[in-house]
């Protein structure tokens, strides 16, 4: 936009104003600027109409109204202590109220919060223990006479009871167990039972046949015996010669194992080798007799060699075959346990 106002010619760009020299300008020289002047409006009339640049008219312009700038609506801003206001309720409204109920689920693997409203919310969680089996810690140990007639029957409860005779859960006055001799835990699994390193240690009853170790010790009758297997250089051993005379002896079937009969001193009193591959231990019949333990069956129980893994079986024995603990037991219901002079049976629920 253009405009001639007294001697200054406005465009879009600026004012355009006439040197003004200290010596006073001629006629003819001020009609010439004005040509000039004139010529520069008209060549910019096309160029300003185009412009969008605001046009600013001098204060000290008259006869001319100045044109009204309208401002853009200044948006309307939120009071800030009022938006904190909201902000605050919005939080409040999203915690639980009153008392909280948190109940985990093990077999979904999610825990879900309540409130006082009612349900609040859920999310999964990792136990690390899904499916897991509630474990049952209730069993019964049923004190059994030397006739085989039941006695006191023992309800426990408890992840872990101790037996003995001094300490412990349950408690005997048996010379023959220790102060804490043996102890049940209750797991997943079940029922184990183990020693706590006893002076006599713990017997289960044979339900079937059991697999014999260099060193196991084994309940027949009334008789402790100890199994060994016979070391290789026993085995082939020769006639001693001295002074190039050779000994004379018994000759015999070479021994693959020999039972020891321990003694309540805790030495052997009787050796018993075993050179067949089966050999039977009875009362009145058998390759090794005790004629004067009347606990043990005519025949009672036999030591198997099969391939070059000795064998103990009971063969159907009224007081049954014990073989001593080698470490943690699992239990089963029917489980007959002999500690010190105590017999016990175990039962579940």
């Amino acid at each position: 936009m253009t405009r001639v106002s007294g001697d200054r010619v406005f465009v879009a760009s600026g004012w355009l104003e006439p040197t003004v020299k200290k010596h006073r300008i001629s006629a003819t020289a001020s009609h010439r600027f004005w040509q000039i002047a004139a010529l520069t409006v008209a060549g910019t009339i096309g160029i300003a109409a185009r412009a969008d640049a605001a046009v600013l008219w001098s204060d000290s312009d008259s006869g001319y109204s100045r044109p009204v700038i309208v401002a853009p609506p200044r948006a309307q801003r939120t009071s800030r202590h009022k938006g904190k206001h909201v902000e605050a309720a919005i939080k409040e409204s999203a915690k639980p109220q009153g008392p909280l109920i948190i109940a985990v689920s093990v077999s979904k693997q999610n825990v879900k919060i309540y409130d006082s409203n009612g349900f609040f919310a859920e999310a999964p969680v990792s136990t690390g223990m899904a499916d897991r089996p509630v474990v049952r810690n209730d069993f019964c140990l049923v004190f059994l006479h030397h006739d085989g007639s039941d006695g006191t029957s023992y309800r426990l409860r408890g992840d872990q009871i101790d037996i003995g005779r001094t300490e412990g859960d349950l408690l005997f006055e048996d010379p023959y167990l220790s102060p804490r001799h043996a102890r049940i835990v209750s797991g997943p699994a079940g029922q184990v039972l183990s020693h706590l390193e006893s002076r006599n240690g713990i017997y289960i009853r044979l339900r079937a046949g059991a697999r014999l170790k260099d060193g196991d010790l084994m309940l027949v009758g009334r008789q402790v015996l100890l199994f060994e297997l016979v070391p290789a250089f026993e085995r082939d051993l020769r006639p001693a010669v001295h002074h190039n005379v050779v000994q004379f002896g018994s000759t015999g079937d070479p021994s693959w194992g020999r039972l020891r009969q321990m003694g309540p001193g805790g030495v052997a009193h009787d050796v018993f080798y075993l050179n067949r591959e089966q050999v039977v231990i009875g009362r009145e019949e058998g390759d090794i007799v005790f004629a004067d333990d009347h606990f043990m069956s005519r025949r009672h129980a036999h030591i198997s060699l099969r391939g070059n893994d000795p064998q103990l079986e009971d063969l159907g024995s009224s007081n049954g075959t014990f073989l001593r603990l080698r470490g943690p037991h699992g239990l089963n219901s029917g489980d007959l346990i002999r500690m010190g002079d105590e017999l016990l049976r175990f039962e579940i629920g």
